[in-house]
């Protein structure tokens, strides 16, 4: 049985109260982006990014050019990139069951306003393929939401798994 603990920007994420979970974001995509994390969950889906510059192994450069990813207009697309290839890829790979999708941000950046953060939420949101969702089967919607969240507020959500911090 393959495990379900992954290392990801400072944490450790265990979900082994979910059917299943993989890391997404292996080197065979030949091109595609790709999130961090499929969750198949009881009743959905997730599809999880995690991006942490306060992360304590983060260099200050890291942190710096984080900032400038930013601030730059095309990093919401570049976000969106990794949900719609990872969609597209799971979707043409015959892997999506009926359950419906939620795309999961965690962002853990405290520099980031409440905001900046609804700002993004919106521009990531905006630019998601929900248009995909008509070419689902009948009564089927695939691509069911998306969620911009700390670290602290996917773990009151989503209380069945764990995340602790890597020492």
């Amino acid at each position: 049985m393959m495990s379900k603990h992954f290392e990801e920007s400072g944490y450790l994420f265990d979900f082994s109260n979910s059917t299943s979970a993989l890391v997404a974001d292996v080197p065979q995509l030949n091109g595609l982006s790709a999130i961090d994390f499929i969750v198949e969950a009881k009743d959905e889906i997730l599809f999880i990014e995690v991006k942490n510059p306060d992360n304590s192994k983060a260099t200050t450069k890291a942190k710096l050019d984080f900032l400038k990813d930013l601030s730059d207009d095309m990093y919401p697309h570049k976000i969106n990139l990794k949900y719609r290839d990872t969609i597209l890829r799971e979707w043409a790979c015959g892997k999506i069951p009926s359950k419906p999708i939620i795309c999961i941000f965690i962002l853990e950046f405290t520099s980031f306003t409440a905001f900046e953060r609804e700002r993004l939420k919106n521009k990531i949101f905006d630019r998601l393929p929900f248009s995909l969702n008509k070419f689902a089967p009948k009564g089927r919607k695939h691509l069911h939401g998306f969620e911009l969240l700390t670290i602290d507020e996917f773990r009151n959500k989503y209380s069945t798994f764990l995340i602790t911090k890597v020492p």
